[in-house]
């Protein structure tokens, strides 16, 4: 006769765990409801596939990122994973950063939009971009040329950059003194000295024209000496 040992637990909390620990212990004996039907348990489908063990031997609840079919373990598709006593490749939901359909192969989240997980792919906001991989709208940054709302406090649009200043990765900054830019600017290059400034040849700084002197137009060009009066 096959005999199993099986451990008294609280019926009520462990009836299903003691179930299908029961099932892995009698399979290779190929006996599987006999120890069952002389407790008059009817084993159900679900009792049987949320733990793994070789035939013989003592039953294991199915660990995370995996699932466990009639005694057997099988580790999720790459990039996805499941949560403890997960039962069916279906259990198993693309991470962050990746999407995809349950069970099914995750890929890489696409530019421009970020992924949370399971099958999801949301677009990036307006005017905004991000890297391949993204899981969340925070990486979702705004494009060069362009700011984000400092009024509003999550998911914030991306505003043109106003001119005097220059924008990147989702912040402004004044230009330098002296010097002003046109809307639309993405980096410090993008200023130049303003009428009345002249660009100083070494340092590229622009310094108020001196006395005797002018600039009319606006850019990187060094003030000119008055006429002199007759």
């Amino acid at each position: 006769m096959f005999t199993v040992a099986i451990k008294v637990l609280p019926a009520k909390s462990v009836l299903l765990t003691t179930i299908a620990q029961e099932k892995c212990l009698l399979k290779n004996a190929q006996t599987t409801h006999l120890r069952l039907k002389d407790q008059n348990i009817k084993p159900t489908v679900n009792a049987m596939v949320d733990f793994f063990g070789d035939g013989g031997g003592p039953c294991e609840p199915c660990p995370a990122d995996t699932y466990c079919e009639n005694g057997d373990k099988s580790i999720c598709p790459l990039h996805s994973a499941s949560v403890r006593l997960s039962n069916n490749i279906n259990d198993c939901s693309c991470i962050k950063g990746y999407h995809g359909a349950d069970g099914e192969t995750c890929t890489l989240c696409p530019s421009d939009s970020y992924c949370p997980g399971g099958d999801l792919i949301i677009p990036c906001r307006a005017s905004s971009e991000s890297n391949k991989g993204s899981f969340s709208s925070d990486f979702c940054i705004c494009e060069p040329g362009t700011y984000a709302d400092p009024d509003e406090p999550v998911d914030r649009t991306c505003l043109i950059c106003v001119s005097g200043v220059w924008c990147h990765a989702g912040n402004s900054t004044q230009c330098p003194s002296g010097s002003t830019s046109e809307t639309g600017a993405t980096g410090e290059a993008d200023c130049s000295c303003m009428a009345g400034y002249g660009q100083q040849t070494v340092t590229s700084i622009c310094s108020l024209c001196e006395p005797g002197t002018y600039k009319e137009q606006i850019g990187a060009l060094a003030c000119t000496e008055c006429a002199e009066s007759m």
